[in-house]
Order: structure tokens, then sequence, then C-alpha cells
């Protein structure tokens, strides 16, 4: 499990092989930047993990990180309508074999794909 793992995360390797190549070191910018800046190289997938189209797994997705701490159950309830949202989120997760109370960085991307 990835602390870091977040949306564009998740979204990039759903599309490409992402690769970390280096840390470019903060003296090569001016003004000189107070993070760490690594350069990262894609190499598209002939398929992608899931193979739906995009708006949906972008929703989907941005649901799941948008309370990263929180169990999947809470965070992918909005959606669904009010009413059957804790009986959808429980048929989804039920369905997809992963448990309601993992987190969404905890997830591969397979366990994402079902």
């Amino acid at each position: 499990a990835d602390q870091e793992r977040c949306r564009l995360s998740v979204i990039c390797q759903n599309w490409a092989h992402c690769n970390y190549e280096f840390i470019i070191p903060s003296g090569a910018f001016v003004p000189e930047p107070q993070v760490q800046v690594g350069l990262v190289s894609f190499r598209p997938l002939t398929k992608p993990y899931i193979d739906l189209p995009f708006p949906l797994v972008n929703k989907v997705v941005t649901r799941m990180f948008q309370g990263k701490q929180k169990n999947l159950s809470n965070s992918l309830g909005p959606l669904f309508p009010r009413k059957l949202e804790k009986r959808f989120v429980e048929d989804m997760l039920t369905l997809a074999d992963v448990l309601p109370t993992r987190r969404a960085y905890l997830l591969t991307m397979e366990e994402i794909n079902r």
C-alpha cells in the first residue's frame, strides 16, 4: 500500500505504464522550489485496465479518493441516489469482492477494475 497513491496515479496507471525515472535537483530551477521534482515517463497501454469511458472511470475514481482516509463504503455513497446509496454501495463492493472497510489508496488496479 502506498499512502501517496491518489486519483491522478490511478487514472495515469489505467491508460499507461508509469515509470519514476529520477529526481531533478531543486537547484535546477529558478526560483528554487520547496518540493522535490521528479521525472515520470508514460508508455501507453494497448488496452486500459478499466476498459470503460474516461468520464465514468474518472467519476468513480474521483469519488473513491474524495475522502482518502475514509472507508470506501463512506466515500462512494454520493455516486448513487441518497435513499439507495447504502444498498448500492454495499452491492457494488460485494460484486467487486472488496471489503467496505478498505481505503482507496490500498486498492490495486485489479481491485479497482472489478
